[in-house]
């Protein structure tokens, strides 16, 4: 099994003394954090505490295993940008913020001058590429090369909507960027979440396009059926043991 973490590309990998795990869920549009605990006793961290330049750079987790050939074979599972420095005795505790984590603190509006999208109906991922790009901060390039978020999967997402002629308006009032985006996220179905690469990725649930028949005959019945019917409900259902 491969551990690898690179921070301000130098791989640190030795220095590490234990990883996090690591879990997602794309029912919730939460920012990820990722702390990792490494030995300075060779003091190589203490320019943390004068030198605030690493804050803006960002590290990485790579995990995977060695090939028989003996090069890496690894994915990496999480990305983001320096936040937080802890220090105690030979140690440092190293925390990293994704790209979600940063928004958490861009706001959208007040109530005095809130920002509205009311002149016309808008798809709605226009709306989240301007909110997470205007006032998130994310690079706004519209290609392949944008760094912050995957257009591709983007491009995808807000065809979607044009297809299916799905279109909103917004009035925002200072909410921050992550409410906004889990708003949305519910109100068309969507998912929204950060990958390992920490770019931002959008989807929506969509339906089954075909269907799966599959007759059970004699042959494979295991044992005598029970049937129940309700008829509070339209719906029933059987269970088979095969």
């Amino acid at each position: 099994i491969v551990h690898q973490f690179t921070f301000v590309n130098s791989d640190i990998s030795a220095l590490v003394i234990g990883y996090p795990s690591i879990s997602r869920s794309v029912s919730d549009v939460v920012g990820g954090t990722f702390s990792v605990e490494v030995e300075n006793a060779s003091q190589k961290f203490n320019n943390l505490m004068h030198d605030k330049i690493p804050f803006a750079w960002g590290g990485y987790y790579d995990f995977g295993f060695k090939t028989d050939s003996g090069t890496n074979d690894t994915i990496q599972l999480f990305r983001g940008r320096l936040s937080k420095v802890a220090m105690k005795e030979t140690k440092v505790n190293l925390t990293f913020d994704d790209a979600l984590a940063q928004l958490k603190t861009k706001t959208v509006g007040t109530d005095i001058s809130p920002v509205s999208y009311l002149n016309s109906t808008y798809n709605p991922a226009d709306i989240m590429w301007w909110v997470v790009t205007s006032y998130g901060g994310l690079s706004n390039v519209k290609s392949v090369s944008n760094s912050d978020i995957n257009y591709i999967q983007w491009l995808e997402w807000h065809d979607i909507f044009t297809n299916d002629s799905v279109f909103v308006q917004a009035n925002f009032e200072g909410e921050n960027v992550i409410e906004i985006l889990d708003s949305i996220k519910d109100i068309t179905a969507s998912v929204v979440y950060a990958e390992g690469d920490n770019k931002l990725y959008f989807s929506r649930w969509t339906g089954i396009i075909s269907s799966l028949f599959i007759t059970l005959t004699d042959s494979y019945i295991t044992k005598t059926t029970e049937l129940n019917i309700n008829g509070n409900s339209i719906l029933n259902k059987i269970s088979v043991q095969t």
